[in-house]
Order: structure tokens, then C-alpha cells, then sequence
């Protein structure tokens, strides 16, 4: 499986860095940006990196959804809100930790999009997706930071494999 972070029109260069680090701690390298609102130069956005300056360098910026999910084999879409009636929400969405084990089987290039900060995907980019993804909130806030969204779901990806060395 080869998997790229998409964030579609992110509006904060700081989430934007943040997500960049949080890709470097847990292995991911591909940062796809759809029309941000920055420049992967601003000094928020490098500033917050840290020591992940290479996938900002490497991330690719795009105009459009469309352009991004042509790369892909799957497209997996995230969501915070919960399918509770199918006439109201495009389909159900799996949780993160079940999605986790699921990615690990696929093969191909494996696009993860995450919305923007404000409102996050629009259906038609949901509609779009093989998959929905959702992390389980509490229905008193359900809506996550960007990038703490992006650090759960990379983690439970990063944990189904992950083998602690042996520590001397």
C-alpha cells in the first residue's frame, strides 16, 4: 500500500506543519494539498514541521479534488459526522481503528482526504470516495482539530504494525 495525506483547501499553514511532523512520526510520507490557502513557505507552516521540512518539500499542490483521486486506486474520505439515517448522509462511515486494519490489505495508491477545517469535505467529494472514515466523538463536540484528526487515524494505521525495537 502506498498512501498519500490529501487535504483539501487546508486554511492554517501551523495544521498544515503540524500534519507534516505527524506524518514524519508515524511513517507516512506523500502530503497532497488541494488549493491551500498558504504557502508551504510561510514561516507558520515550517515552524511547526519541525524536523519534517522533506514532505513539505515533497508535498505536491494541486487545483483540484478531481486531479487528486485520478492518482489514486482508492480514495478514502473522513468525516465527523455520524450516518445515523441514510437519507441524510451519503453512506455509513467505518471507524478508525477498524479502517486501520482494512488499509492494510489494499494494494495501490491509497488516498486519504481530509476536509477543510471549516466545513470539512463537501458531498460531492464524499461521493467521490470508496470509503468513509469517522473518529468516534462525543455528540458534545464532534468535529476534531485537522491535524488531531490527521494524528489518530496515521496512528491507528501506524499501530496495527508497528513492532517495538528491543530497548538496551
Amino acid at each position: 500500500m502506498d498512501a498519500f495525506i490529501i487535504l483539501v483547501e487546508p486554511k492554517y499553514a501551523g495544521n498544515t506543519g503540524s500534519i507534516a511532523r505527524i506524518m514524519k512520526n508515524f511513517d507516512f510520507r506523500k502530503l497532497i494539498l488541494i488549493n491551500p490557502s498558504f504557502s508551504l513557505d510561510d514561516d507558520e507552516c515550517r515552524k511547526y514541521a519541525m524536523h519534517a521540512q522533506d514532505i513539505l518539500d515533497n508535498a505536491m499542490i494541486l487545483s483540484s479534488f478531481d486531479e487528486a483521486i485520478e492518482m489514486m486506486d482508492y480514495v478514502v474520505g473522513t468525516t465527523s459526522i455520524e450516518s445515523r439515517n441514510d437519507r441524510h448522509h451519503l453512506r455509513k462511515a467505518m471507524i478508525a481503528r477498524e479502517f486501520a486494519r482494512e488499509i492494510q490489505k489494499m494494494d495501490g495508491k491509497v488516498g486519504i482526504a481530509f476536509g477543510r477545517e471549516d466545513y470539512g469535505l463537501l458531498n460531492e467529494e464524499i461521493e467521490k470516495c470508496d470509503l468513509l472514515v469517522k473518529i468516534p466523538t462525543s455528540d458534545v463536540y464532534p468535529s476534531m482539530n485537522l491535524s488531531h484528526a490527521v494524528a489518530i487515524l496515521l496512528y491507528e494505521i501506524f499501530a496495527i504494525e508497528y513492532e517495538p525495537q528491543d530497548r538496551i
